[in-house]
């Protein structure tokens, strides 16, 4: 429990950051509502990295503070699917939930520095954890072989959490005391 308590703040400390309230670009003007368009940000201060179809912002740089609450969010996504491809937000700070008895397997993305994701068994049932292509996953100091899967003891309550230190390189930061094992050792 211990263990697990330690996990869960670590994630927790990962997790993405949503804003809410009234934000500002430092030293200038007050932006009057949480709409941030092209216009308001379009200085030397802050610059938008990226937008995706719809036009919203995916990523901005800069100095912005707010006025309002910061919140965080953790992004649990729980699944009953024999095969789930785990949503990419997950995987930077999130975390994957097998919420059923059944066995699951769940995709990893690609493995990219600063990626952070908790997998979770909620009901029992062995939980295959599989990277993508030819990324690997360090256990207890052993680094499995490339796209090698790791396979939870199936039952309820079995955690793995891990990071993205190097890219292509998962690295087991903390999992249950009934532990996982490689596919194909």
């Amino acid at each position: 429990m211990k263990r697990f308590l330690i996990v869960f703040f670590i994630v927790l400390f990962c997790v993405e950051i949503s804003f809410a309230g009234t934000f500002g670009k430092v030293g200038s003007n007050e932006l009057e509502d949480d709409a941030v368009t092209t216009a308001k940000i379009a200085t030397d201060a802050v610059t938008m990295d990226s937008v995706d179809a719809d036009g919203n912002f995916i990523t901005l740089t800069g100095n912005w503070y707010t006025t309002g609450e910061l919140n965080g969010k953790l992004d649990a996504n729980l699944d009953t699917t024999a095969t789930y491809a785990i949503p990419t937000q997950a995987h930077y700070g999130g975390m994957a939930v097998n919420n059923d008895a059944d066995a699951i397997e769940m995709d990893l993305n690609a493995a990219v520095v600063g990626m952070s994701l908790l997998i979770l068994d909620n009901a029992g049932g062995a939980i295959t954890l599989d990277p993508n292509g030819t990324d690997t996953i360090k256990y207890d100091g052993t680094t499995a072989a490339a796209g090698e899967a790791l396979i939870s003891s199936g039952a309820d309550g079995d955690f793995l959490s891990m990071v993205c230190l190097e890219t292509g390189k998962w690295f087991v930061v903390g999992h249950d005391a009934n532990g996982w094992t490689e596919e194909t050792p």
